[in-house]
């Protein structure tokens, strides 16, 4: 499903692909999804699934993940999330680091400092004005502190409908009319406040603690879902600290509880007995 999704989405970009990058721009929407930077995060994070298809016994497996890699990596080239990239890079450090062998935890640390060089040279974006402010970000952040902290329980209300006309009339001059708080940890203390933000982090530390024991497991096979959970759990975050997974990636989101919430409660080793 993930490659016809990234394949359709190309292939009804062909026709812009080339006057966009004659031009030095960047698409600003995408055909089957809102945004181009949610869409970039939910291609990062859901880019470790390919892992389990690999080690399936279907026949055509490797060509499948070959495509879904190649038409992720080339939509997160075209829509120059730098939110996504990140995440992107902080998932292959992860991924090596997270090995038993010591040399690949050194081929960790390479890697970082490689995308922490190579990252203005891919992405002319890191190396503009923008990066400065994050993109006006921070002058986003301090005002919606504010708003948060005079209503600090249970906030105004969730969505964009929401958020757009408060924030509007507590910043008249801002520079963007922002949709959102491009931080998912604000946006929910906006919405629901401290009191939702709480509820909703448990929710998720409810499932990453045996997540993490999990990855040890002697079963195999549950090891490699807890890992593939773990790193689509760190695309996840790292993409939630300047935007907010809308759309189908909050669906993603849910379904990655959902799916981890599964593991953890199916008992691993054979079943006790009967007394």
């Amino acid at each position: 499903a993930l490659v016809i999704v990234y394949a359709a989405e190309i292939a009804g970009w062909l026709r812009t692909i080339v006057a966009s990058w004659r031009a030095g721009e960047r698409p600003s929407e995408t055909l089957s999804f809102q945004n181009v930077n949610t869409f970039a995060g939910l291609v990062v994070a859901t880019t470790p699934l390919a892992w389990l298809l690999v080690r399936s016994d279907w026949r055509w497996r490797g060509a499948l993940v070959g495509l879904q890699l190649v038409c992720g990596g080339f939509l997160l080239w075209l829509f120059a999330s730098r939110t996504a990239q990140l995440a992107a890079a902080a998932v292959g450090v992860a991924a090596l680091a997270g090995q038993r062998r010591a040399g690949m935890r050194w081929l960790a640390a390479v890697a970082l400092v490689a995308c922490v060089a190579a990252a203005p040279s891919l992405n002319p974006r890191f190396r503009d004005g923008t990066m400065w402010t994050l993109h006006n970000r921070a002058q986003l952040w301090r005002g919606t502190v504010t708003l948060i902290a005079a209503r600090p329980l249970f906030g105004y209300g969730w969505g964009d409908k929401t958020f757009q006309p408060v924030y509007a009339a507590h910043d008249p001059d801002r520079p963007e009319d922002w949709p959102h708080t491009h931080n998912l940890a604000l946006q929910v203390a906006f919405g629901v406040g401290v009191v939702g933000l709480a509820l909703y982090a448990a929710t998720f530390c409810l499932v990453l603690g045996p997540l993490w024991r999990a990855r040890r497991a002697a079963d195999p096979d549950r090891a490699r879902v807890a890992r593939v959970l773990l790193l689509s759990a760190v695309a996840i975050a790292v993409f939630s600290l300047a935007d907010v997974p809308r759309g189908p990636f909050h669906l993603y989101l849910w379904a990655w509880w959902g799916a981890a919430l599964a593991l953890v409660g199916v008992r691993s080793g054979p079943p006790a007995a009967p007394s």
